[in-house]
């Protein structure tokens, strides 16, 4: 605590907006290639937070992957793999100082650094994921998904449920097992 003392995002905050204008070796050695933002739900104001590659990895690639293990691990029958997940990301936004579109949602970053190989589990597909009207990418997700064999869904909680109600109103069933019955997981990363 004497060495690295206690700090709110706001003692940080015109370095980080250094970092968003380009600047290097702020913070890290440097320069970061990408923020994700945040709501703003402990600042009133958007956030804009660092993302580094080894950021990524040692911490967001890492939480998933041990996700999953455990969920296989706890879940010896499971048939997860042999469906689709349900993927709804979240958007990139421009960057307010250089333009450039490095700041994203943490989810969109996430899918951005995906293996390859994620894609072909994952629903829906990349010409829907980029889709910047988050309208007409519910729309045509629910229409690209009601066929496939769904067995995990990641995505926040509220969005998702309005996301069930809009697939149970396009396929006129009363239960979302009717429509995916091999569903068995949510997951919110």
């Amino acid at each position: 605590k004497h060495n690295v003392p206690l700090a709110t995002y706001k003692d940080f905050e015109h370095r980080i907006h250094y970092m968003l204008r380009g600047k290097k070796n702020i913070t890290y050695p440097g320069k970061i290639p990408r923020f994700a933002t945040s709501s703003g739900t402990t600042w009133d104001n958007k956030k804009f937070i660092p993302i580094t590659k080894e950021n990524l990895k040692e911490t967001h690639v890492k939480a998933s992957t041990e996700i999953l293990n455990r969920y296989y691990k706890n879940n010896p029958h499971t048939k997860l793999s042999q469906g689709k997940f349900i993927v709804i990301w979240g958007i990139m936004e421009e960057n307010p100082y250089t333009h450039k579109k490095n700041v994203w949602y943490m989810t969109a970053i996430f899918q951005k650094n995906q293996p390859k190989i994620s894609d072909l589990m994952r629903r829906p597909t990349n010409k829907i994921t980029y889709l910047e009207d988050r309208e007409d990418k519910i729309t045509k997700t629910v229409a690209q998904t009601v066929k496939e064999n769904v067995t995990c869904i990641t995505w926040q909680p509220s969005r998702c449920l309005d996301f069930f109600y809009r697939v149970l109103k396009y396929t006129g069933k009363n239960n979302i097992l009717e429509v995916w019955p091999n569903f068995e997981v949510f997951l919110r990363w």
